[in-house]
């Protein structure tokens, strides 16, 4: 798991993790660093269990992005992607 702070509170992500009790642990541990500024995670929809572990840590949904593939999308474990490296580093 990985943060960066941002204009306002922090990002997190990428966060990988091979189960979701181990992915929980990283969430909670970078959460806890946040000092209870705002923070956000994009997260791959279809790891519903990502999205479930999200709402169970007091996140909510505030937006929509949506990546596009031309010839299908890359083979990614998403079952192991819980957070996103966000397209907007910079």
């Amino acid at each position: 798991g990985c943060m960066r702070r941002c204009r306002e509170g922090w990002r997190l992500g990428p966060v990988f993790a091979r189960e979701p009790r181990a992915a929980e642990k990283i969430l909670k541990h970078l959460a806890c660093k946040t000092a209870g500024e705002p923070a956000m995670l994009e997260l791959p929809e279809p790891n519903q269990e990502a999205v479930r572990l999200a709402f169970r840590l007091g996140m909510f949904p505030a937006g929509v992005r949506r990546r596009f593939y031309k010839g299908g999308p890359p083979a990614f474990p998403l079952e192991q992607i819980y957070g996103y490296t966000t397209l907007d580093i910079g």
